[in-house]
């Protein structure tokens, strides 16, 4: 299931089974089809590992798709009432928008990922994120969420069961923790099981390792551990047991899973280049510009006409 925007339209394709892709069908969509009433949209999400697709068009978020919380299909978008004025939007087990520098969440609460305060039962409604303000960004996985204030710290909370929060605990947070030790962070990027963000143009992951990042030995790593052989990153994603980063020069690192190089350390990803921004968990690219999404695993530049195989799940543009 993916997503672009082009020219503030929005067009989905792949499973269509819950009407994840919005035009008001459950035909599986091969190439891009255009959401059923939204434009001028300017942020759009689609949750990792679930047939629902959130964005935001005109300020309103509307979602669709299976919900994930009542079960409930839709197959065009619904507002979600309770929340105007929003700049961007994360589609998960729970759900969170940027609003007026602020970040509200719905949906599962099961780990406190709602950030309300309070652990259980569930959010219907879009609630404000407890002592969070001045937000740039909000990104969701499956319970946890982090967001990067406009000061550039990172700030996450919800599920902690293998240390993805980062405070150094396995305790669920209800409430927003400030990651210590992070200064400049311009990108994160959260998995069921480990988070990774740019700190100071390096990369940082933690959370459970499957014995090839951060620091390769199979554990929890309860706080963020610098990921070597990267410099000079701008962006990461974090993908299951791997990640890519994008580089100031344009070029991409993947390591973990995605590293299939024999050498340690992280592996310049052939045939791209002039990267700008990497996408990933549930893939999403830019229609517009040079690139277009071929498939789950291929990206075509069209000013150079190549195909380029990529890491699963992940999109790159360039």
């Amino acid at each position: 299931m993916s997503c672009g925007i082009k020219g503030r339209a929005l067009l989905c394709w792949g499973d269509n089974d819950y009407g994840a892709v919005g035009d008001g069908t459950t035909t599986d969509r091969h190439v891009p089809t255009p959401v059923s009433g939204l434009t001028e949209v300017t942020s759009v999400s689609v949750a990792p590992g679930a047939p629902m697709t959130c964005a935001v068009s005109k300020g309103q978020v509307y979602c669709w798709g299976q919900d994930i919380v009542t079960g409930d299909v839709r197959r065009t978008p619904v507002v979600v009432d309770g929340i105007s004025n929003v700049s961007s939007v994360s589609a998960g087990l729970t759900s969170c928008a940027v609003r007026r520098a602020e970040v509200w969440c719905w949906g599962n609460n099961s780990y406190g990922n709602a950030g309300n305060g309070k652990i259980g039962g569930s959010v219907p409604d879009p609630t404000k994120v407890v002592g969070l303000d001045n937000v740039a960004s909000v990104s969701t996985a499956v319970g946890s969420a982090c967001a990067i204030t406009r000061a550039q710290e990172l700030y996450c909370w919800g599920l902690n069961a293998n240390g993805q929060v980062g405070d150094g605990t396995q305790e669920n947070r209800a409430t927003p923790v400030k990651i210590t030790g992070l200064r400049s962070v311009t990108s994160v990027s959260l998995s069921p099981q480990n988070t990774c963000a740019v700190a100071e143009s390096t990369v940082y992951c933690w959370g459970f390792s499957t014995g090839q990042y951060p620091a390769g030995t199979e554990d929890e790593h309860l706080a963020p551990e610098r990921v070597d052989g990267i410099e000079g990153a701008r962006q990461v994603v974090s993908v299951g047991d791997s990640g890519c980063a994008s580089v100031i020069s344009g070029d991409v690192q993947c390591f973990g899973a995605f590293d299939t190089s024999s050498e340690p350390g992280p592996t310049e990803l052939s045939g791209l280049d002039h990267v700008t921004q990497l996408l990933g968990a549930a893939t999403m690219c830019d229609l517009g510009g040079s690139t277009v999404l071929l498939g789950t695993q291929q990206l075509r530049t069209t000013r150079q006409r190549h195909h380029h195989r990529i890491p699963q799940s992940t999109c790159a543009r360039s």
